[in-house]
């Protein structure tokens, strides 16, 4: 499935914000990682951002198959696809177990 360009421009947005970067240094293809001095703790803020936004919840295990921008505006596009009614965010301290593993 494709991302949504309005999900994937509001990601990369969100993205911006998070990095203090300019909107046109993120585009669709910046990874979610440290190749391009991604800290963690950013890709943590993005996902709970999403999370909170789009009120969907991005599983912990999940999010270290997420590779780019593109990759989580199309799983958030899937969750909303799909009309999960398990919108129960993480807490913290369940948020930082993936944290510390990525």
């Amino acid at each position: 499935m494709m991302a949504n360009r309005d999900t994937q421009t509001e990601i990369m947005e969100m993205f911006s914000r998070i990095l203090g970067a300019r909107d046109d240094d993120v585009g669709p293809e910046t990874p979610l990682s440290k190749e391009n001095n991604i800290e963690h703790i950013d890709v943590v803020k993005l996902v709970m951002d999403c999370e909170k936004r789009f009120r969907v919840t991005i599983w912990d295990e999940d999010v270290l198959q997420l590779k780019s921008v593109t990759d989580l505006a199309a799983y958030v596009d899937r969750q909303l696809a799909e009309g999960t009614d398990d919108l129960a965010l993480h807490d913290d301290k369940q948020r930082n177990a993936w944290y510390y593993e990525y």
